[in-house]
């Protein structure tokens, strides 16, 4: 199961692109996935983004990442960070209960 978790972060990935796919193509799929659907499916979306507002995760199997510069990391991080946020307040426990652990252990 850690691993089909840790391929799910992957794919959203702002600071490394492994899928070839820009951020912010990715990044409504991603915002659909933690504010949308079931509560514990987003909660396990919400609990990912841990995952994505740390650059320095090691990142290990996933193929040749496509270059991204400065500026489109810090933009996907930005956006990242911000989903994650407002998460925290959200109307459903599980899913806000995600948010804050994800941000307690990033911060």
């Amino acid at each position: 199961i850690g691993t089909a978790r840790a391929a799910w972060a992957w794919l959203f990935l702002a600071w490394l692109d492994t899928t070839g796919v820009p951020f912010s193509v990715r990044l409504p799929t991603l915002r659909s996935r933690c504010e949308e659907g079931a509560p514990e499916a987003r909660a396990f979306a919400v609990s990912q983004l841990e995952r994505l507002v740390m650059p320095d995760a090691l990142v290990m199997g996933v193929g040749e990442p496509h270059p991204l510069d400065a500026a489109e990391i810090a933009q996907g991080l930005d956006a990242c960070w911000s989903l994650l946020l407002d998460r925290v307040h959200d109307p459903e426990s599980t899913v806000r209960a995600a948010a804050s652990r994800a941000v307690e252990e990033r911060v």
